[in-house]
């Protein structure tokens, strides 16, 4: 991470837009979080969905689930989409020596703080009202390249989030790996 962001600074817990104006980028800022909130919900507020995940340690049960991911898309199972049980994604001889299992269940919810936001809930009306923020973020694109899952209101997997990310500072101008500390070499 040290030679990825060399020579840049880096502050850590600091909200971005809460102190927007004591900023004086001289490039381009690159803004990952929900465009709604960067633009001060100008245009009203898009709709969210957020995770709550309850972990549960099970001592003495060897395993609940026969495979680490368990999708539960039915409401007859319970308001839960999805559990994990952590000693099937480790590598053996790791998961069977542990003693016990942690169960992480995933139940969606609609946030309203935007720290707990994760996912776009893109219906009709929100692609609109989105629209209109990514045609203010196009009149800011000389300063402001608004990106990733809440920026582009969009779903990505991690790997898309990745290559998604790679290309659109390909894109920059001016913009080379060495400026994130390394070469291609």
């Amino acid at each position: 991470m040290r030679r990825m962001l060399g020579g840049l600074p880096v502050l850590l817990n600091v909200d971005y837009l809460e102190h927007k104006s004591d900023f004086h980028a001289t490039e381009k800022v690159i803004f990952t979080g929900p465009i709604d909130e960067f633009y001060g919900f100008k245009h009203g507020k898009l709709a969210y969905r957020g995770q709550i995940r309850d972990h549960e340690y099970r001592p003495g049960v060897d395993s609940v689930y026969p495979k680490g991911q368990i999708n539960t898309p039915s409401r007859e199972l319970g308001d839960h989409v999805r559990v994990l049980e952590w000693k099937h994604m480790m590598e053996e001889p790791f998961g069977s020596s542990i003693s016990g299992t942690v169960l992480t269940t995933e139940t969606p919810f609609s946030p309203e703080d935007p720290s707990d936001y994760e996912y776009p809930f893109p219906d009709q009306s929100n692609q609109d009202l989105y629209a209109e923020y990514r045609a203010l973020a196009e009149d800011d694109a000389d300063n402001v390249l608004i990106c990733g899952r809440l920026g582009e209101y969009r779903y990505y997997d991690m790997d898309q989030a990745i290559g998604r990310a790679m290309k659109l500072t390909s894109e920059l101008d001016g913009w080379q790996s060495t400026r994130l500390g390394y070469t291609s070499d």
